[in-house]
Order: C-alpha cells, then structure tokens, then sequence
C-alpha cells in the first residue's frame, strides 16, 4: 500500500489583487496539479480587514468554492486564522487550476494581507 502524504499549495491575497466584489484572480499562487483532490482551507488574516458593509470572502480552485463563505469579522483582526476541514469531496482538479477568492456583500476598504493554505492529497 502506498504512503499517501497531504500536500499544500499557498496564496496570498493583497491589496493589489483588488477590494471590489466578485472573482479575483491573485497575483501570488500555487496551482493544485491535475487530479488534487482538496481537504481543508486555513484562511490568516494578516492584517485586519474592513469593508463597506458586510463584505466575505470566498477561497475557490480552478473558479469553485472550496470552502464558506468567510464574514468580515472573522477578517476583522490581523492574526486571525479561519480553518476549513472539508466534510464532502468538493473538487479534484482536472487541469492546473489556481488558488482565488470570490468577494461578495460589499467591497473591501483597507490593505489586505492575507494568506491562504489549502491542503490536498494527490490521486494517481
């Protein structure tokens, strides 16, 4: 029987990658190799975080949710961390797919720092 290990891709979602609401594409990521199949989502919020309402943020590979949606007050203090253990299979990768984030309910107002660690395992 084979060793199956977890593996991780990380992103970093900034300032520069845009505070408006919708799909955001980030500057800074991994892409999870064809046929990952993801676990869990670790959300750090390194910096606090506000918007003009009630703003969240969404982690997605390859353009799909991988996790909830995360509310600005989880957001709120730099240090925070959010995990995500994933009780369903919600994505194998079929192709080369990257790590983004979907912002919805109200724009982001301030620098963002944030990073994002998603664990998957590998299937052969």
């Amino acid at each position: 029987m084979a060793n199956i290990t977890p593996q991780y891709a990380t992103a970093q979602y900034v300032t520069g990658d845009g505070l408006a609401q919708g799909a955001i594409t980030l500057a800074t990521t991994d892409t999870l190799p064809i046929g990952a199949m993801v676990t869990r989502c670790i959300v750090v919020a390194q910096t606090a975080c506000t918007s003009g309402g009630a703003a969240t943020m969404q982690v997605t590979v390859g353009g799909a949710p991988i996790c909830a949606a995360i509310a600005l007050a989880k957001l709120d203090t730099a240090g925070w961390i959010y995990a995500e253990q994933l009780q369903d299979l919600i994505s194998v990768t079929a192709d080369n797919t990257a790590i983004g984030v979907t912002v919805a309910g109200a724009n982001y107002t301030t620098q963002m720092d944030i990073a994002i660690i998603v664990e998957y395992f590998q299937l052969a």
